[in-house]
Parts: C-alpha cells; sequence; structure tokens
C-alpha cells in the first residue's frame, strides 16, 4: 500500500530467475500473493537491497503490476486538498530503472451529486485504490469513482467509460477498492454494494452485480446481479474475482 506520507515506490535488487516472472494481477500470476522466483532477499531497507526508488505524483493504495520491462500503477496528483481537486493517474515505469515510460491523466472527475472531488471521497484514501491488470498487450485501470479506462502498452487510450454513470450510483461507506480480473479474453469486474444509501451516497435497492467485458474495446458482454438476503453493510464488499480450477470464484 502507497500510503499518503511515502510517494515512492521501491524495488528489490533480486537475482534474474527473480525477475523471470511477471505480475499482471493483484496478488500476482497464481492469485495468492507467491512467486516462483528463487533467491530472494530476506532483508532489505530504504538503502539495502533497493534497485531503484523513484517518487511518485501522489498517494495511492493500489500494487503495481509487472509485465516484460514495464511497471504499471495507479496514482493520484492532488492540486488542492481542501477542495479534492485533483487528477487520476496511470503510469508506466521502466523496470529496470524506475523512470516514468508515460504518464496519462486516466479519471475524468466524475463524482454523483460532486464537489469537484476528482481524486477522493473523503480525506481517508484516494480513488487511485483498485491495482490495474494487464493480459500483456492491454492494460486497464480502475478507480473508486467509477472510471475504468484501457491503454496499450504504448501509453495510447483504447476506451474508457464510468461504471456510476452506466449502472447508477456506487452504494459505499468507504472508497471502493475491488479490482478487476482480466481472464480468458474476458474482464471482469464486482461491484458489491449496499442496498441503501449511505452518508446520502447511493439509492436504494441497488443492486450488487458482476460485469463481463471486451478488454479490447470495454464494452460490457454480460451482466449477472448478485441476489442476497443479507441487507445493509453485510452486502458490501471488496472483494476481487479469483480464477480456480477453471472457475471464477468471489468472496
Amino acid at each position: 500500500m502507497i500510503k499518503n506520507s511515502i510517494l515512492t515506490i521501491a524495488v528489490l535488487s533480486l537475482g534474474v530467475s527473480a525477475l523471470a516472472e511477471d505480475w499482471t494481477n493483484w496478488r500476482g500470476p497464481n492469485y495468492n500473493g507467491a512467486t516462483s522466483g528463487k533467491n530472494l532477499p530476506v532483508k532489505f531497507s530504504k538503502t539495502e537491497n533497493i534497485a531503484w526508488q523513484t517518487e511518485l505524483p501522489g498517494p495511492g493504495a493500489g500494487t503495481p503490476i509487472i509485465v516484460g520491462d514495464r511497471v504499471f500503477l495507479s496514482s493520484a496528483r492532488i492540486e488542492n486538498a481542501a477542495s479534492g481537486k485533483g487528477q487520476l493517474l496511470a503510469l508506466c515505469l521502466d523496470r529496470k530503472t524506475g523512470k516514468t515510460i508515460w504518464e496519462r491523466n486516466a479519471g475524468s472527475g466524475y463524482r454523483p451529486n460532486g464537489d469537484g472531488a476528482d481524486y477522493r471521497l473523503d480525506n481517508r484514501g484516494t480513488y487511485a485504490s483498485p491495482s490495474p491488470v494487464t493480459d500483456g498487450e492491454t492494460v486497464v485501470f480502475f478507480y473508486g469513482n467509477g472510471d475504468l479506462v484501457g491503454f496499450n502498452m504504448k501509453g495510447d487510450k483504447l476506451w474508457a467509460r464510468n461504471i456510476q454513470k452506466d449502472y447508477g450510483d456506487f452504494t459505499f461507506q468507504w472508497t471502493f477498492s475491488a479490482t478487476p480480473t482480466l481472464y480468458e479474453d474476458k474482464l471482469y469486474l464486482p461491484v458489491l454494494q449496499r442496498d441503501e444509501p449511505v452518508h446520502g451516497r447511493g439509492k436504494a435497492n441497488n443492486p450488487s452485480f458482476i460485469l463481463a467485458m471486451e478488454p479490447k474495446t470495454g464494452k460490457t458482454l454480460w451482466k449477472h446481479v448478485r441476489p442476497s438476503e443479507a441487507n445493509k453493510e453485510s452486502l458490501e464488499s471488496f472483494g476481487t474475482i479469483i480464477p480456480h480450477n477453471g472457475e471464477l470464484l468471489i468472496a
């Protein structure tokens, strides 16, 4: 997690075998936070076993992903902390040096009944909370205000949409942070939310659902509403869809 007070990303100095595996999604290739890399350092600090570190434009809570020689991550640039104005960013860094290859303003600034808060819901975090995901050709960034944006590896924007605009206002007490999943040429996004407004946000009987989309276009393939007898906060979840034994699982 990248906290407000630490606006840097640090990469460990690893052996060649440890760098052989891409990390294309949240929690890595096996969706469990584990790697097949060998000879990993068991001790590191701000100076020890660090290959490089680079300052980021601002805070975010997503995790970086890695494919080939590139690192992708979300961030936020705070332009005015008092008003909430800022930018939601998609970043691509060089894996070997940490230098920025490209940076894009990926946020639309959308917020239902908004007050101009482009990058945050409140002072506890930013909309740059979900992690990006890639299949090696398209990299998809999602943000807590509903912005979902696809880029190619060069940083060209392929498509953009806002899930709140398309399917109604989110009904979450906390900033939405579920991460999209790319699996077998489909992009999946869970929206598991409350069934009544919270702190003036959202709408009554706004159903929870899972979207399946085309990664290259962002177009919806299908939408499945989650039935549940739970209510209020028991419906709210930030789970990420995990492939397991040919099936997709979510709690």
